[in-house]
């Protein structure tokens, strides 16, 4: 499982929102994600996620495997 979660055990916020999962700091290095995500077949995430990642995007992050 790979999930972002606030401090307060939250993904999204009371409205919804995950914008701050894009409001990232640091190096910029992916710490080995990448090269696990290519072994990565298949992505399951709700429908309210989903809904919500092409709210705040116009490039789906996960194109190129099934969601």
């Amino acid at each position: 499982i790979f999930i972002v979660v606030s401090l307060d055990g939250y993904i999204a916020r009371s409205d919804g929102s995950v914008d701050w999962l894009f409001d990232v700091e640091g190096d910029g290095g992916d710490n080995g994600y990448e090269k696990f995500y290519d072994n990565i077949g298949a992505l399951i995430m709700g429908r309210l996620t989903y809904d919500e990642v092409f709210k705040q995007t116009d490039d789906f992050s996960y194109k190129g495997k099934p969601c």
